[in-house]
C-alpha cells in the first residue's frame, strides 16, 4: 500500500512525527473520514505495526477473518449492526488489551462510525476501556494515547491528505488508583479527556449541515498552503472552522449563497479554485508535454488495474467515504497480480526487451501519472487564458471576499 498511496495521493503531510513513541504500549486514536483507507493510510505513515478494530460483521467469512487477522484486525461489534454479538466484544477487548501488554500500537477510531461530514461525534467508551483495564492487569506499564486528525483535502485521485499530531497523553498511576475505586467514573473521565485531546487536531464544525460550507472554504484555504503545510497552517485552518460555526444563520446563508456563486461561475468557464493561485508556464509545459507524451503512452500499460479498481467502486459502493478506500486497495493488489502476469509472461519468452519493459513498469506508471496530472493543470491554465478579463476580475473579487469572510 505504500507505494499504491505515493500514487493515489498527490502530496502527503505528517505533522508531529517525532511524537509518536517509538516503542511502548501506545493508543492511537483518530477521525474516521475514509472508511479503510484510514487505516491503510495509518499503516503506512506510523513507523510501526499497527493493530486495529474493525467492523465485526465483515468476519463472517471464513476466508475473509482468516485474512484480517493476519493483517491485524480485530473485530468489534456495535449495537447498530450487530446487536446479537455484543457479548463478542469482550474477547475483543482482551485481545487489545494483549497488544498493549506486548507494548504494541492498537488504533482505534473512538467515534465509531466512518462519515465524510465534518463533525465530532460523542466518543464510545470502548478505547477507555481497553486502556484502563490494562492498567489494572498490569501495574508495571503506563500507556500513552497519541490523537492524530485526518483531512483528506478531497475525496478523489491525486488529491492531497494531511495527519496531524496532537499532544500525547500518558495515562498511567493516577488513572490505575481511580479506576480501583470508581471504575465508570474513571471510564468516563478519560472519555472526556480523549475527546478534548481529539477536537485539537481534528477539523470540524459544530453544526453538521455547515460541512460543506467549510469543506469549500478549507479548500480555497488549502490551494493557497499550495505546496506547503505546518502547523501554523493547521491552525489557521482550525480558526477558519471556529469562524465557520461561530457565524449566525443569516451569515451562514450569505456565505453558502456566495459560494454557491462563485463555484457556479468557476464551472461556467470550466476552471477550478486552484487556476486561482497557481503559476504555470505555458510554454515550457507544452515542451514537457510534447517530450514525455511518449513515455506516458508506453506508461499506459499500467491503466487496467485503476480502471478496475474504478469499476468495482463505481458498481459496488454507494458511499462516498467507502469510495476511496475501495478504489486505492483494488486497485493496489489488482496491480499485484498485474505485474506477477507480466514478469511471467517476460520470463517465459526470455525477451530482453520485454524482461526491461517489466523492470521499468512502475516507474514508467508514477511518471504516467504526473503527466496526466500535468496535462489537467495545462488544460485548466488554457482555459484561465481565454476567459474574459473581466470574468478574471470578478471571481478574483469573489475569491477575496469568500476568504475575508472565513476568519
Amino acid at each position: 500500500m505504500g507505494p499504491a498511496l505515493a500514487c493515489y495521493f498527490r502530496k502527503s503531510w505528517y505533522l508531529g512525527k517525532d511524537r509518536l513513541p517509538a516503542s511502548g504500549p501506545v493508543v492511537v486514536i483518530s477521525n474516521h473520514a475514509a472508511s479503510f483507507l484510514d487505516a491503510m493510510l495509518m499503516g503506512v505513515m506510523l513507523n510501526r505495526p499497527i493493530h486495529f478494530f474493525a467492523r465485526g460483521d465483515i468476519f463472517k467469512n471464513k476466508w475473509a477473518r482468516n485474512i484480517f487477522r493476519r493483517l491485524h484486525m480485530v473485530p468489534l461489534f456495535s449495537a447498530d449492526l450487530a446487536k446479537d454479538q455484543l457479548h463478542r466484544n469482550a474477547d475483543s477487548f482482551s485481545k487489545g488489551e494483549e497488544v498493549l501488554k506486548e507494548n504494541g500500537l492498537l488504533l482505534i477510531f473512538p467515534e465509531g462510525l466512518s462519515r465524510m461530514e465534518r463533525n465530532i461525534l460523542p466518543f464510545r467508551k470502548g478505547t477507555s476501556r481497553i486502556i484502563l483495564q490494562t492498567l489494572a492487569s498490569a501495574p508495571e506499564i503506563m500507556v500513552h494515547v497519541v490523537p492524530i486528525g485526518i483531512h483528506y483535502r478531497k475525496h478523489e485521485v491525486l488529491s492531497d491528505v494531511q495527519l496531524t499530531t496532537g499532544k500525547v497523553i500518558p495515562v498511567g498511576e493516577r488513572y490505575r488508583e481511580m479506576y480501583a475505586v470508581q471504575a465508570s467514573r474513571t471510564v468516563n473521565e478519560l472519555t472526556r479527556e480523549l475527546e478534548v485531546a481529539m477536537r485539537d487536531v481534528v477539523l470540524y464544525v459544530e453544526q453538521d449541515h455547515r460541512s460543506s460550507l467549510v469543506e469549500k472554504q478549507l479548500e480555497l484555504f488549502d490551494n493557497n498552503c499550495a505546496g506547503r503545510f505546518s502547523y501554523e497552517d493547521f491552525h489557521a485552518q482550525k480558526r477558519l472552522c471556529e469562524r465557520v460555526s461561530s457565524l449566525d444563520d443569516d451569515l451562514a446563508s450569505k456565505l453558502a449563497a456566495d459560494q454557491h456563486a462563485y463555484f457556479g461561475l468557476l464551472s461556467q468557464y470550466a476552471l477550478n479554485d486552484e487556476v486561482m493561485v497557481q503559476r504555470m508556464n505555458p510554454a515550457l509545459t507544452v515542451l514537457l508535454l510534447l517530450i514525455g507524451l511518449p513515455l506516458f503512452i508506453i506508461g499506459l500499460i499500467n491503466l487496467p488495474p485503476y480502471l478496475f479498481g474504478k469499476h468495482m467502486a463505481d458498481s459496488k459502493v454507494t458511499r462516498q467515504d467507502f469510495y476511496t478506500s475501495v478504489i486505492s486497495a483494488v486497485s493496489a493488489f489488482s496491480y499485484v497480480i498485474w505485474l506477477a502476469i507480466w514478469w511471467t509472461m517476460a520470463l517465459l519468452s526470455g525477451n530482453v526487451l520485454l524482461i526491461g519493459l517489466v523492470v521499468l513498469m512502475p516507474m514508467l506508471g508514477w511518471l504516467a501519472l504526473g503527466w496526466w496530472q500535468r496535462f489537467k493543470q495545462w488544460k485548466i491554465h488554457r482555459n484561465w487564458n481565454k476567459t474574459p478579463q473581466e470574468i478574471k476580475a470578478r471571481l478574483l473579487e469573489m475569491r477575496d471576499a469568500l476568504l475575508a469572510n472565513s476568519y
